[in-house]
């Protein structure tokens, strides 16, 4: 079997298959305007997009990023609701500035601890 692209003076019946077939005028049209709707239906819904209201935000609504210092002097940033002053969120949180100051404390009793035992034993 032989395979030909485009030429017209081969035809199926000789045993030769067309490697694109040739699609109907009637079809190439109607896929062209259905193309072409389609096309039209997105400008006109971006057309109305743009065309909405404006929304307008009241200034300072975004919260504020604050860094701080707690009593041990470990930096953290505080998320602040800047019309009332709330504090949102502490990052990191006050739990875990909390768990980090308990395990300072307990490495340096350890620490105490094993220096009190070396000089004992010397």
């Amino acid at each position: 079997m032989h395979i030909v692209g485009d030429d017209p003076a081969m035809s199926t019946t000789q045993g030769v298959v067309p490697l694109l077939p040739q699609a109907s005028a009637s079809t190439s049209n109607s896929a062209q305007a259905s193309e072409t709707a389609a096309n039209q239906q997105l400008t006109q819904t971006a057309k109305q997009q743009s065309a909405a209201p404006s929304v307008s935000v009241p200034e300072n609504t975004q919260p504020t990023l604050d860094m701080r210092q707690d009593s041990s002097g470990k930096t953290y940033y505080a998320v602040v609701d800047p019309a009332t002053g709330e504090v949102i969120e502490e990052i990191p949180s006050d739990e875990v500035r909390r768990v980090g100051r308990n395990i300072q404390s307990y490495l340096k009793a350890r620490q105490a601890q094993a220096a009190h035992k070396v000089s004992a034993e010397g």
